[in-house]
């Protein structure tokens, strides 16, 4: 697409792959009924936000981001170019190949119940990463497992099932730390264990008044 595909009036679909391209500045907006697998998709300078009723699997997914902009207040304003991911119902997770946000973007991936990583080369890259999983079904220990290569993350883990959070950083990383700089910057999960590996510094960052997680 020359110019965006769903601006304004997000795409309502029924399908079970989707191969979408904007070239120039513009959106993707998809709202699809059931499960979707995201085989190529990417914005050369606009947010991409897709929500599913089923699991979402994201074989590549690039928000190129060639403005170089970077949404301050992580709100999904004019400004974000951020790659939005949404899962909803009971058991649907996130299944994650590669996703790439470019230059300051976001990643913002939420779960009815799992996010995971579906190979070793599997990567998400940005610079804040904020994942929600809800973590409905009792299918696994680790509701959060993730390869990245990311500057801030912040994860939470609700639900009443094991769920632990699993994190393999190529590089440095500050957790419980975003754009957002709210309360809900934190690590948490209700019923599970936190392990986070990194190439280089972790840093936890905490804020007066506010309770970085960190949490099992």
């Amino acid at each position: 697409a020359h110019s965006g595909i769903g601006p304004g009036n997000p795409l309502e679909t029924r399908i079970d792959r989707f191969v979408g391209e904007v070239s120039n500045p513009g959106e993707i907006h998809l709202i699809e009924e059931d499960a979707i697998t995201l085989e190529s998709v990417s914005t050369n300078d606009g947010p991409i936000t897709i929500q599913a009723g089923g699991t979402v699997t994201a074989i590549d997914v690039v928000s190129s981001n060639a403005s170089q902009s970077d949404d301050a207040d992580g709100n999904g304003g004019p400004a974000s170019r951020d790659i939005t991911l949404t899962a909803n119902g009971v058991g649907s997770d996130i299944l994650v190949s590669r996703i790439t946000a470019l230059h300051g973007a976001d990643v913002i991936l939420t779960a009815g119940d799992d996010i995971l990583s579906i190979e070793p080369a599997s990567l998400v890259a940005a610079d804040d990463l904020r994942l929600t999983a809800t973590n409905q079904s009792d299918d696994q220990n680790e509701a959060i497992r993730l390869t990245t290569e990311v500057n801030d993350l912040v994860a939470t883990v609700t639900g009443p099932f094991r769920g632990d959070v699993t994190i393999d950083e190529t590089d440095a990383i500050r957790l419980a730390s975003s754009d957002v700089n709210d309360a809900s910057d934190q690590i948490l999960t209700a019923n599970g264990d936190v392990s986070v590996t990194a190439g280089g510094t972790i840093e936890v960052v905490a804020r007066p008044g506010v309770d970085p997680g960190i949490d099992a």
